[in-house]
């Protein structure tokens, strides 16, 4: 495994040493073995000179062992990785930025430390998954849901600090989180919002606090690791109501959009919609590959396009609703969608179905209601069936103006002999759209990996002449959507590294996350 850039073998096993005083010597990992786990295995680096393998792991279970262990990378000018459970699959998983890095694992730090039904909260440790908050609510027999869990195993804590979506009411995971705890690149431990008060109780309730919100400098950064989160729960509702909407032509995914928006403003549409292609039997979370390869029948994903050679042609369009609330507000609400899709969309069709509360039998609903109701899921999408990096661009919430990003996104796909199929988001507001994309990675082939590498930079560039960029970057990507943020000569990127130089001053935490990176090493990025 290579050494840190800079230490000896001597200082390196001096360091490794003090780490092992610091939490134990059972939580040091120096193997190749070891090693080997902290690997993503889909990233496009992986098997070449370029893949930055870390130098050794450590598993904390404390926040004085966090202290303890940054202290150490700053005393030797080690670089660190953090993440919680690292199963971030699609934008770098474990993967560092640079060689030789420290992996900081927290998955030890897993303890749910707080519980309250009645305001429908919780405050959790980084290592708790979806899963294991859903298990104690059910054991305590809580009327509550958590949001949409797929994968079930994503940390709550991490998940919300990539700003990654869900599915229903709490869609925007970010958003669901109010107060953290942060253990800054120096050792000092802050607390934001309402948690700073000593002995708060609405910590997990009201994230602001007095003075600037600076719980957002902690979302997808480099300036701190969060070691404890309050995340805010759904209660029950009295009604919910799960509905497969269905559009029948390619050319529908446009009204679709215009119309999901309009009832998205006017409020009638509340949880986090995912549109794609439209497949008998299978709800858009469960869709064909954003990818494909070229070929294959005509109206078939990957096959021929349509008129004047534009996106691959499809049988139509869908996503999955929830309607949450009192049992006529629901009913009143699920008319009025039927009454606008159905002004919008000659032939638009539904597949529905309505629970009251008490819910006592959820763990016998099918998986299409599950994820809207917060049970978790283990289901995977398609993408990971052969691995890949997503590269997905915020669009304006316009129906237009994503046929018109299909056309872009596909016309790069066929110059590396793919097509793009498509699917849309609109999880963090009713303002804004995701468009999806994706760079396939093939296992112990280098080659088709560098075409790959190239195909997802090109993206970037051709959607940012469009405007748009990226909402969540992959590790190996991040600099380059990071570009994309250059108004004003990049004085975005100039503020984020003002801030990390003050914080870190000896750039030990996350070098390169988000494309910020310390003053040691700009000079050699440059």
């Amino acid at each position: 495994m290579p050494l840190p850039a800079g230490l000896s073998q001597q200082d390196f096993d001096g360091a490794i040493a003090e780490l092992r005083e610091v939490v134990g010597e059972d939580w040091v990992f120096t193997s190749d073995a070891h090693i080997e786990t902290y690997r993503d295995p889909y990233s496009p680096l992986q098997g070449t000179d370029d893949e930055p393998i870390p130098s050794a792991a450590v598993a904390p279970h404390t926040v004085e062992h966090v202290q303890g262990v940054l202290r150490v990378a700053n005393d030797y000018g080690i670089p660190t990785w953090a993440f919680s459970t690292g199963k971030n699959f699609g934008y770098g998983g474990t993967e560092t930025r640079v060689a030789g890095s420290l992996i900081i694992d927290l998955k030890r730090m897993n303890r749910i430390l707080e519980l309250n039904e009645t305001n429908a909260t919780a405050i959790v440790e980084p290592g708790v998954s979806q899963y294991e908050l859903w298990q104690e609510i059910q054991r305590r027999g809580l009327r509550l849901w958590v949001d949409g869990p797929s994968p079930a195993y994503s940390s709550i804590v991490a998940i919300g600090l990539e700003r990654g979506v869900g599915y229903g009411l709490n869609g925007d995971r970010y958003r669901a989180l109010s107060g953290l705890e942060v253990v800054l690149p120096t050792g000092e431990v802050i607390r934001t919002g309402m948690a700073a008060v000593e002995g708060s109780g609405a910590w997990a309730q009201y994230p602001y606090g007095l003075g600037p919100h600076v719980q957002g400098m902690f979302s997808q950064s480099n300036y701190g690791i969060v070691t404890k989160v309050g995340v805010r729960l759904i209660p029950h509702p009295p009604a919910f109501r799960s509905s497969l909407v269905i559009a029948p032509n390619n050319e529908d995914i446009v009204p679709m959009i215009d119309t999901l928006r309009k009832l998205r403003l006017g409020g009638a549409i509340n949880n986090a919609v995912s549109l794609g292609p439209h497949v008998p039997g299978r709800d858009p979370w469960a869709q064909a590959p954003i990818a494909a390869p070229m070929g294959g029948p005509p109206g078939a994903p990957g096959g021929p396009g349509g008129p004047g050679g534009g996106p691959p042609r499809l049988p139509g369009w869908s996503f999955r609703l929830g309607l949450y609330g009192y049992d006529r507000v629901v009913e009143a609400n699920w008319e009025e969608i039927q009454d606008e899709f159905n002004a919008a969309i000659p032939g638009a069709n539904y597949e529905t179905e309505k629970f009251l509360a008490p819910y006592d039998d959820q763990d016998n609903w099918e998986s299409r209601h599950k994820m809207l109701a917060g049970i978790p899921s283990f289901q995977e999408t398609p993408l990971w069936n052969h691995g890949g990096a997503f590269i997905s661009m915020v669009l304006p919430f316009d129906g237009q103006a994503y046929w018109e990003f299909r056309e872009v996104y596909d016309r790069v796909y066929r110059q590396y002999g793919r097509r793009y199929i498509g699917g849309a988001l609109h999880n963090h507001s009713p303002w804004g759209l995701i468009a999806l994309g994706a760079a396939p990675v093939v296992r112990d082939d280098p080659e088709a990996n560098a075409r790959s590498m190239e195909m997802a930079r090109m993206l970037i560039e051709e959607a940012g002449k469009l405007g748009y960029g990226e909402y969540r970057a992959p590790t190996p990507f991040a600099d380059e959507a990071a570009a994309a943020y250059a108004w004003n000569d990049h004085a975005l990127m100039r503020f984020f590294e003002t801030l990390k130089d003050t914080l870190d001053p000896n750039g030990i935490l996350a070098p390169g996350k988000s494309g910020i990176w310390p003053s040691r090493y700009r000079e050699d990025r440059a």
